[in-house]
């Protein structure tokens, strides 16, 4: 899946934009042979093909609609494991509980689709169109302090926390074949064989 495999997407389209990158007038590419040109080529078409709509990417959605989402069923668990709202066009055949914002319509019909999409996209432009407006109000009138002092002393901050080494606790095979050796110094082993045997 996309979504639960993103990590491996993310390096397929980072291999895209270095095949597009080196594949310019001027790139990387005019050193190699034309074999090795021609594979290239060949592998940036493929991947391309698959993967031009999340060139651009970079991390999970916050959101997903869906508009049949029976026939999308795949994309609908992947974003239910993962927790990504789901907006969905839901018809009678469809099942309403695994989406999270359930749109009741017909999904078969070109017109309910049709106004669905574009009343969302409407409201997707609306929303980025505010968003900027709504960043500078925030930076205006904010103000924050880390300590009533109104600043942090400084080196303070720098310091990180050390970990504490992970305990290794030993194999009950290695214990047992020490004890049977008696590797301990000092007869530790004998003891602990001997109140093995007596518990």
């Amino acid at each position: 899946g996309l979504l639960t495999n993103f990590q491996t997407v993310k390096k397929q389209v980072r291999r895209l934009k270095e095949l597009e990158a080196g594949s310019e007038a001027g790139g990387d590419f005019e050193n190699y042979t034309k074999k090795e040109q021609l594979m290239m080529s060949r592998q940036r078409d493929k991947l391309s093909k698959n993967l031009a709509g999340i060139k651009n990417l970079t991390r999970l959605p916050g959101l997903m609609f869906v508009i049949d989402s029976k026939k999308e069923r795949i994309a609908v668990n992947e974003a239910n494991k993962l927790t990504i709202p789901i907006i969905a066009l839901v018809d009678t055949n469809a099942d309403p509980d695994l989406i999270t914002v359930p749109i009741a319509g017909n999904d078969d019909a070109i017109r309910s689709v049709e106004l669905m999409t574009k009343s969302i996209s409407d409201a997707i432009v609306e929303a980025r169109r505010e968003a900027p407006i709504r960043e500078e109000v925030e930076e205006t009138e904010s103000y924050t302090y880390s300590s009533d002092r109104g600043a942090e002393p400084e080196g303070e901050g720098d310091k990180k926390r050390k970990r504490r080494p992970r305990r290794r606790r030993a194999k009950p095979e290695a214990i047992a074949a020490r004890l049977k050796t008696g590797g301990d110094e000092g007869g530790g082993a004998e003891e602990a064989t001997e109140t093995e045997q007596e518990g």
